[in-house]
């Protein structure tokens, strides 16, 4: 866990050493496996995250199911155009293991698989995978699309509302195959937003009562305890602190709770839930609705606003990475954003490491060479690149 959580905090050298050092003593250290593929696809480094992954002798877990799917989508290259050639059966057993239960379904079916399971086929589409001139990939697409909204429905998580983690990754499924089913979710999402400002007055309203009389009770306790005047003088440390834990209250802080007659701060997680989607939940919902519709233009306008928060949605660096892949997608279908997404593209390479971000930097490249004619005409000859033209514009209906 100290290897992932250095690797999430941008010391990926350290965190390869440590991860390495606990797969030294015990190779079939899932956790530590974990943090060491993540520390691979952070600098794009994505044939070594790969191979790192050996499944014979592995314990199932849903920790061995979850790497599997980061290796799933290292095969995918975003960067590349696509799936890279003998790794499209792995990434459907990935999807098949959590999602068809007929057919021998192997890993659990929790939450974590099914946001996998969700992301992985968002960013097939992104990539024009799984579609075949027969329609025979795209039919196997939606049957597992199907059963993904299936789980969704019959576990109530269009109204659940936990995380928001759960609630994009949901709306990334029914946008696809139920578009009036991802509306409705939105709007429950909205409602339980639009909850936030409701709470955080009734808490506020709250402190005049009986919280207010519990804190009272606690200060002359505390007064007692240390042969101390009630109330204390000003100047003593022991008002100064509770001078501090007044102001602090005062503030709307992060955690919106419900009211408590013990505890002016009791999280739930809806209530938790209900500011992070009125902060960003609601944005990306939205953004990922409307790139279904082909509205690229509001889903470039939806993130690009939101980006800074959506480290508040939860999820790992790679897993959030999804939106960022969107989001430039969106830019260059949208034919009008080519400076965002050189921009974005520029930014994405300098993050990773250069010697293996050769896909990103021949994109930037194509990408650069029509800088100069945006808003010209895009049918003519040597405009795109043919590869670009056709992951981003012939793939838009995907």
């Amino acid at each position: 866990m100290w290897a992932f959580a250095l690797e999430e905090a941008g010391d990926l050298h350290r965190s390869a050493e440590v991860a390495r050092s606990v797969l030294e003593e015990d190779p079939m250290d899932d956790i530590a496996l974990h943090a060491l593929v993540h520390t691979y696809e952070m600098v794009a480094a994505r044939r070594e995250g790969r191979e790192a992954f050996r499944e014979e002798g592995m314990p199932p877990s849903l920790f061995a199911h979850h790497i599997a799917w980061h290796r799933a989508v290292m095969a995918l290259g975003w960067e590349e155009g696509g799936m890279e050639e003998g790794w499209e059966a792995v990434v459907w057993r990935v999807l098949d293991d959590v999602l068809l239960k007929d057919e021998g379904r192997r890993a659990p079916a929790t939450p974590l698989a099914m946001a996998d399971a969700s992301s992985l086929l968002w960013r097939m589409m992104l990539v024009g995978e799984g579609g075949g001139e027969d329609g025979e990939g795209e039919d196997r697409v939606m049957k597992r699309l199907h059963a993904l909204r299936k789980w969704y429905q019959e576990g109530g998580y269009e109204d659940m509302h936990s995380t928001s983690f759960n609630d994009v990754h949901m709306l990334m499924c029914l946008a696809r195959v139920d578009l009036p089913a991802a509306h409705r979710a939105l709007a429950s999402m909205r409602r339980l937003a639009a909850s936030a400002g409701e709470r955080r007055a009734l808490n506020r309203r709250g402190r005049g009562g009986s919280q207010r009389l519990h804190r009272q009770l606690r200060n002359w306790l505390v007064c007692q305890f240390f042969r101390l005047p009630f109330p204390p003088p000003r100047s003593s440390w022991l008002q100064r602190g509770w001078c501090a834990e007044d102001e602090f209250d005062g503030r709307e802080s992060f955690s919106v709770t419900t009211s408590s007659d013990f505890s002016s701060s009791l999280p739930t997680p809806q209530s938790t839930n209900a500011k992070v989607l009125a902060m960003v939940g609601l944005d990306v919902g939205a953004a990922l609705i409307k790139f279904v519709e082909g509205d690229y233009a509001e889903t470039v306008r939806l993130l690009s606003a939101s980006a800074p928060h959506w480290h508040l949605v939860g999820g790992s660096h790679a897993q959030r990475d999804v939106l960022a892949l969107t989001l430039i997608t969106a830019c260059l279908r949208n034919r009008t954003d080519l400076a965002r997404a050189r921009r974005l593209l520029a930014e994405r390479a300098m993050e990773k490491d250069p010697e293996n971000e050769e896909g990103t930097w021949t994109l930037l490249r194509q990408l650069e060479g029509q800088g100069r004619r945006e808003g010209g005409d895009w049918e003519e000859k040597g405009c795109w690149e043919e590869k670009v033209y056709t992951r981003h514009l012939d793939n838009a209906e995907i």
